[in-house]
């Protein structure tokens, strides 16, 4: 429901762009603005004229409320102040005779009421809100408020401990003080804790103290201990705190306990709980665990609490269970005789389950520490694995020994503790190499080495060949503490198992075999050995199987398993022309001199056209390329070979690189890269630069489009072909069409966004945020500057051309249509449009050849200026006679005064305040004879506005009321501004006078921005002067 508006109403005379700031008094406190603007207010213009450069009228009001929190009101009181800081302890206490509190304890937090007890030796709260802060504002007449009464801004408060709160011991900080305002948080003052005070200093936000603000609280809460100094245990006594009673009680002591458990030199990965076993215990078999357990006052952690009686329990057969959130798969077994307490060996019990147990004597002490040993079993300690991680980091994929300990009272568990021992057993290693001109297979296998664990009793490895290889021979290696022993023969019973008795180190076996048949071999050596444990738990028996269950590896070698691979680079070159550039990398088995390398290129788009192609040197036969085509696809298909591109890149000094033309009735269709001379078996690399020929690719507008290039390589080695196939994103981007901003937009929250007006480097390029878009607009030129970038990749026709067919540019033509009624207009130093050489490249920084930027200014007249500029209406063309980079292109347009004029009816008429206009422009080039066109368009909007209002709230009991008026009119006689005030309304008035001065009422002259925003210029006008320009 609309409320009733009050019938009085502020009319000024329009001459001239004024900024009116005026103060209205509630008449009724009920119908006081509290959130929003009221319904009822509302200003109207009265006149009409013909239209004019008048930059606008900017009206604020502001309408004082009832009282609410603290706020800033724009025009401060002038009032009395204290000459100098001072003590206000006494203004404040008296202010707060009812002191607010609450203290809270325990975990987790509770209320203790008056009169409650405290407990001494825990930790409390003390939280104290609505505390009042006496201020200026809070007298009748804050324009001469006494100064002593009230804290001025520079003035402290100290509330000391001898006073306030004798038995509470507060902590040493320093914070700052905010109070929350209706136009957000401020700073009130500093407030200082000590052990024995309590000090604020009021020196925050002058609208505190200005006379402005009123009703100002604030709160604070802070932990706090309580001084039990000269109480026996069980003593209680009376206190205050702030004038509130308590009860202090220094509490009997009561028993917390607490368990750690880890092991010595335990390897921590990372920030969480993965810890992986000391190297040394591994070697051992065994993991050390250590804990130490403390009793101690629930209080006070530093009394310390006897543990006699108490029992110490731990089950290491649970150790592959879930624990927590986390599991093990590794049981633990005792080491018999390992269990210490502080050092000492003591004799746990041991249950039936294998648990153990040990219940602390009469004078354990302190803090005992507990130390026990558990062997690794079978199962886990011989669980191999493959390919660790480099950096060591097990985490939780490996085997896991997750240790849990317990301190008991009876039955009754008092507290707990776990740790996980991550390990991954490597105890194999096997490896192959291959002899090719003999024909020779040499596989070698170590055993032990990460480790050289002694005491390897019964030592075999047992290895079958597979079939297809001939044993020739084998011998053998041991190191005992880093010492090498003798290179011995040794020969494999039937079944393959080699025997070494007991060993004391690594041990290493090299086998060579003779291939008879076949190309792939693998083995799957298997090791085995006893340890000298009890009852076997560390015997490695288990002689079935592959790993991870045995201690196995295996190795393969599959004759000419030749590495060959293809990789494809944009650089900066390959960019501006179109192109990649393609390494193929071989690194053979052995020698491959008869081996070949192809990689065919064809121009077009027809595999087929290779069914007649012939090498006109006779060189490669057409049998070869029929096998050539046979083996490639679409991946070959527009491209062709960049003359000189193709060279040698790692060890190619004996390669043969050939590029050799490939036709079909003379006219050359593809071309061959033909590589040979790999006579040795090192990696070896060359490389060269494959054009694009497709002009639906090299001129295009979507980067993602087709953005992947692949090409496949060919090595032919005897009757064996071999792939080499990769891919590489090459982005291609013809046109963007963008606008400058004229002015700064604001974001959501009303603060300016972070760009440039009127620079080339800042600029709009998209539709999706329409502040932006409006932000384009000049609302004092009435245009918008329009920014053009073309050839993102950098083309250079003159360079295209030298590779002919399609390649071949002409006809450039960029044609910028703008909105209907539009016209081109100048800059303001003559020039009607201005060329700059851009950049952009391939990678991720330029938004994958997306974004343009301008570099330097083109001038006029130069060989650099390769543009004309004609236009005819709305058109505009600019004509290039070639390209040489990137180019960036400013033009400026504005609507015309007819268009102006259409706007300015469709917004009396029907209310129209933003035409939504589009501008269109084309990108015009002729590829080898075929015209080809791309396009962009960006939305323009112009806000044809003459008058609105808003209002906002910058302290409780005032409204800001702000109207932007922009005329398109002259402002003759006769023409006014009307404001009508809502209701519960008034504006201020001295007897039956209005009052026209500081801070009931100003008017300021003002100018138009570019944003359409006014800016006050000079001091506020006389009102009350019989000759003022504006009159009210």
């Amino acid at each position: 429901m609309k409320r009733k508006r009050n019938a009085y109403r502020t009319v000024l005379a329009l001459f001239l762009a004024v900024l009116l700031v005026l103060q209205t008094l509630p008449l009724n406190p009920a119908a006081a603005y509290a959130q929003g603007a009221p319904e009822g207010s509302g200003i109207t213009t009265i006149g009409e004229g013909s239209e004019s450069g008048v930059p606008g009228l900017e009206v604020t009001e502001f309408e004082v409320t009832t009282p609410g929190a603290i706020g800033v009101q724009p025009m401060a009181l002038p009032m009395l102040m204290a000459a100098v800081p001072a003590d206000k302890t006494a203004v404040f206490m008296a202010a707060n005779l009812s002191f607010p509190l609450e203290v809270k304890q325990g975990d987790p937090l509770v209320r203790i009421e008056p009169n409650g007890t405290i407990q001494g030796r825990q930790q409390f709260t003390l939280k104290s809100e609505g505390l009042k802060v006496p201020v200026n504002g809070d007298d009748p007449n804050p324009t001469t408020a006494n100064p002593e009464s009230y804290i001025q801004k520079g003035d402290w408060i100290e509330l000391k401990s001898e006073d306030h709160f004798k038995e509470v011991v507060l902590p040493t900080a320093t914070k700052p003080l905010n109070a929350v305002t209706e136009t957000g948080t401020k700073r009130l003052g500093t407030v200082y804790f000590t052990p024995g005070s309590i000090k604020v200093v009021f020196d925050g936000d002058d609208s505190f103290f200005n006379g402005v603000g009123k009703g100002v609280t604030f709160s604070f809460e802070i932990s706090a201990d309580a001084d039990v100094t000269g109480m026996s245990y069980g003593d209680t006594k009376p206190i205050s705190i702030f004038g509130t009673a308590y009860q202090l009680k220094n509490s009997d002591v009561t028993p917390a306990y607490s368990i750690t458990l880890s092991s010595p030199g335990q390897v921590n990965w990372d920030q969480y709980s993965y810890r992986g076993i000391q190297a040394a215990q591994f070697v051992e078999g065994a993991i050390t665990w250590q804990s130490t357990v403390s009793a101690f006052d629930q209080f006070d952690n530093t009394i310390k609490l006897s543990l006699d009686g108490k029992t110490f329990f731990t089950n290491p057969t649970k150790y592959n269970t879930k624990f927590g959130a986390n599991s093990g798969n590794v049981q633990g077994v005792y080491v018999e005789g390992s269990f210490k307490v502080n050092n000492t060996a003591v004799t746990p019990t041991i249950g039936e389950d294998g648990s153990l147990s040990y219940t602390f004597p009469e004078g354990t002490g302190e803090d005992p520490k507990v130390e026990y040993k558990t062997w690794i079993p079978k199962a886990g300690y011989y669980y191999e694995h493959r390919d660790l991680p480099s950096n060591g980091n097990l985490g939780r994929s490996y085997r896991v020994m997750f240790g849990r300990v317990e301190l008991k009272e009876g039955s009754t568990k008092l507290v707990e503790a776990g740790q996980e021992i991550s390990f991954a057993p490597d105890w194999i290693q096997a490896s192959a190499s291959y002899d090719h001109p003999n024909q020779e297979i040499t596989w070698t296998i170590n055993v032990n080495q990460k480790y050289n664990k002694k005491g390897l009793k019964d030592f075999t490895i047992t290895n079958a060949l597979p079939t297809g290889l001939e044993f020739e021979s084998a011998t053998w290696q041991t190191w005992e503490d880093g010492t090498a022993s003798g290179v011995e023969p040794i020969t494999p019973d039937l079944n393959g198992v080699y025997s070494f008795g007991n060993i004391n180190g690594r041990v290493q076996l090299v086998i060579k075999t003779k291939v008879k048949t076949g190309s792939s071999f693998r083995i799957d050596p298997r090791a085995n050995w006893d340890l000298n444990t009890p009852d076997g738990i560390q015997n490695n028996d288990v002689k079935s199987g592959i790993r991870p269950a045995a201690v196995t590896d295996e190795a393969e070698v599959t004759i000419g398993a030749h590495a060959f691979t293809k990789s494809g680079s944009v650089l900066q070159a390959d960019f501006n022309l179109g192109s990649v550039t393609w390494t193929v990398n071989l690194t053979p088995q052995y020698a491959l001199p008869d081996a070949v390398v192809y990689d065919v290129l064809i121009h077009g788009g027809d595999l087929n056209v290779l069914d007649n192609a012939v090498d006109a040197t006779g060189e490669v036969s057409t049998s070869t390329i029929a096998k050539i085509k046979a083996n490639v696809n679409a991946s070959q298909l527009w491209k062709k070979y960049h003359v000189g591109s193709l060279k040698g890149v790692t060890n190619a000094s004996g390669l043969s690189l050939k590029a050799i033309p490939l036709t079909v009735d003379g006219e050359v269709v593809a071309d061959l890269i033909k590589v040979t001379g790999y006579n040795t078996d090192k990696p070896t690399s060359f490389s060269f630069r494959a054009l694009e020929t497709n002009p639906a690719f090299l001129f295009k507008q979507d980067i993602n489009a087709d953005k992947a290039r692949w090409n496949r390589a060919l090595l032919f080695d005897g009757e064996v072909v071999k792939q080499a196939q990769n891919s590489t994103n090459l982005h291609i981007r013809m046109l963007n069409k963008d606008m400058l901003y004229a002015s700064k937009p604001l974001k959501a929250d009303g603060t300016p966004e972070n760009v440039t007006p009127n620079n080339i480097g800042s600029y709009i390029s998209n539709d999706s945020n329409e502040a932006w878009t409006i932000s384009a607009y000049d609302r004092i030129t009435k245009t918008v500057t329009f920014r053009l970038g073309i050839n993102m990749p950098g083309y250079n026709t003159d360079e295209l051309a030298k590779n002919g067919g399609n390649r071949v540019v002409s006809d450039i033509r960029l044609v910028d249509t703008l909105p209907e009624d539009w016209e081109f207009v100048p800059f303001e130093d003559g020039q009607t449009y201005k060329l700059y050489r851009g950049y952009s490249d391939n990678g991720s920084g330029t938004g994958y050849g997306v974004i343009n930027t301008a570099q330097t200014l083109i001038e006029p007249g130069t060989n650099a200026h390769v543009v004309e500029f004609s236009h005819s209406g709305n058109v505009g063309t600019f004509s290039f006679s070639k390209l040489e980079s990137p180019y960036v292109i400013l033009v400026k347009a504005r609507p015309s005064n007819a268009a102006l004029e259409q706007y300015l009816d469709e917004y009396t008429t029907n209310g129209t305040i933003k035409q939504m206009l589009y501008n269109k422009t084309d990108l015009h080039m002729t590829w080898g004879g075929e015209e080809k066109v791309v396009t962009e368009q960006r939305k323009v909007i112009v806000p044809i506005q003459a008058l609105g209002k808003s209002v906002t709230k910058p302290a409780p009991g005032v409204l800001e009321w702000t109207v932007n008026y922009t005329p398109p009119f002259n402002m003759e006689k006769g023409v006014y501004l009307q404001d009508t005030l809502g209701a519960g309304m008034n504006l201020r008035k001295d007897e039956s006078r209005l009052v026209l001065t500081i801070p009931s009422m100003a008017v300021y002259h003002a100018k138009l921005t570019p944003s359409g925003a006014l800016e006050r210029e000079g001091a506020a006008l006389n009102l009350s002067a019989p000759n003022c320009e504006v009159q009210v």
